[in-house]
C-alpha cells in the first residue's frame, strides 16, 4: 500500500502490479521491506525502475521479484496500464 499522502497513489495496493518506480532511496531496511512484503502476500508481481540500488536490488532477489532495469521500459509503461510480464522472454514487458 502507498503511505504517502502526497503521492498520486496514496492509498493503493501494490499487491498483484509491476510496480514502476525511478529508484530506489538507499534505504538500509529497504531489501527487508521488500522480502517482507512478499512474505506477507502484498508484493508486486515485478519491478521496473530505471536505476535500481543496492537494498532495491537485494530486495528482489531475496523476495524472488523479477526486477528489471530500463529506462526504455520506465519510460513507456503508464499508470493502470495492462502489461503482459514474462521473464523469460528477452523484452520482459509487453503492452496488452
Amino acid at each position: 500500500m502507498v503511505k504517502d499522502g502526497n503521492h498520486e497513489l496514496s492509498g493503493r495496493s501494490v499487491r498483484g502490479t509491476v510496480l514502476v518506480f525511478p529508484s530506489g532511496i538507499g534505504s538500509s531496511v529497504g531489501a527487508y521491506t521488500i522480502y517482507s512484503i512478499k512474505s506477507n502476500g502484498s508484493a508486486p508481481l515485478a519491478m521496473v525502475c530505471k536505476k535500481a540500488d543496492l537494498a532495491v536490488a537485494t530486495g528482489c532477489a531475496l523476495a524472488d521479484i523479477p526486477l528489471i532495469i530500463s529506462e526504455e521500459a520506465f519510460a513507456s509503461l503508464e499508470t493502470g496500464q495492462q502489461v503482459i510480464l514474462d521473464t523469460r522472454a528477452e523484452d520482459m514487458i509487453r503492452r496488452r
